[in-house]
């Protein structure tokens, strides 16, 4: 066993003052899932700001098409493409994240009833 995992351990005993294994292993993953919970949560902040940036985009598309400024409408077209990918992507990092939270909650919930 490696000196990090050495202390880990003996940090999460300390932590649930047992050496029983299974409370060892809740407080692991009780902390892991407060991780993965709070980078769902920054997956969905940073899509919803790029859903309004795409809003705001719009906003701006329609106004300068009625100025027939065509450079900077092809230019805003491309960022509202990217983000749009991109706020895509992070919806489905996002979901994959709650889909973790939820596995790792139902297996602390198993350890604990064992």
């Amino acid at each position: 066993m490696s000196n990090a995992q050495s202390l880990l351990l003996q940090e999460l005993a300390r932590a649930v003052d047992s050496h029983n294994i299974k409370d060892q292993l809740s407080v692991l993953f009780e902390r892991k899932v407060v991780q993965d919970r709070q980078n769902m949560k920054n997956h969905y902040m940073l899509s919803n700001k790029l859903n309004e940036a795409v809003r705001m985009r719009d906003g701006y598309i329609n106004e300068f098409r009625r100025q027939t400024t065509l450079m900077s409408i092809e230019i805003l077209k491309r960022m509202q493409v990217d983000d749009i990918q991109m706020a895509s992507r992070l919806m489905v990092m996002a979901r994959e994240m709650q889909t973790k939270v939820l596995k790792k909650n139902n297996f602390i919930m198993r350890l604990k009833l064992d």
